[in-house]
């Protein structure tokens, strides 16, 4: 993979990128590093913004979070709902 290293007095190589191209790419990005997730639910997200706050601040100083859980108490729907957040 060709690596270009650009210095402050270099000139910008791309001066001006359409705001709906970088959208486009942005969202790509997001998908293909998510992987596959389930599709999120017919309904709202809601009830889990203390667990979901958790998470996301966990987050912040590791590189990975396990949620624990029995079946059906919403493991999979916060995954997706942090996921799908970040």
């Amino acid at each position: 993979m060709p690596v270009l290293f650009q210095e402050e007095a270099d000139p910008p190589l791309v001066t001006a990128v359409p705001p709906e191209a970088v959208q486009r790419l942005e969202a790509r990005k997001r998908v293909l590093s998510l992987g596959a997730l389930p599709d999120p639910p017919a309904h709202h997200f809601q009830g889990r913004s203390r667990e979901l706050l958790a998470l996301e601040r966990l987050l912040l100083l590791e590189d990975y979070a396990v949620v624990l859980g029995s079946g059906g108490a919403g493991k999979t729907t916060l995954a997706v709902e942090l996921a799908c957040s970040r």
